[in-house]
């Protein structure tokens, strides 16, 4: 393999490594503001695109 094609491929995992962790803490926090919602006696509306990367959470009363 050439350098050139080594290096490509190292940077190539490390942003798609940071993409995924970002995915992965977005969805978290997602699921958090919807438990949050839920422990205080609410009901949680919730509004959301593809894997949860735009996302909206209201917390209405039940």
């Amino acid at each position: 393999m050439k350098v050139r094609t080594k290096k490509f491929i190292s940077i190539a995992s490390i942003c798609a490594a940071i993409l995924i962790a970002i995915i992965v803490f977005n969805y978290n926090s997602f699921e958090q503001a919807k438990s949050t919602c839920i422990e205080n006696d609410g009901a949680p509306i919730v509004e959301k695109d593809f894997l949860a990367i735009n996302w909206s959470v209201a917390c209405g009363m039940k």
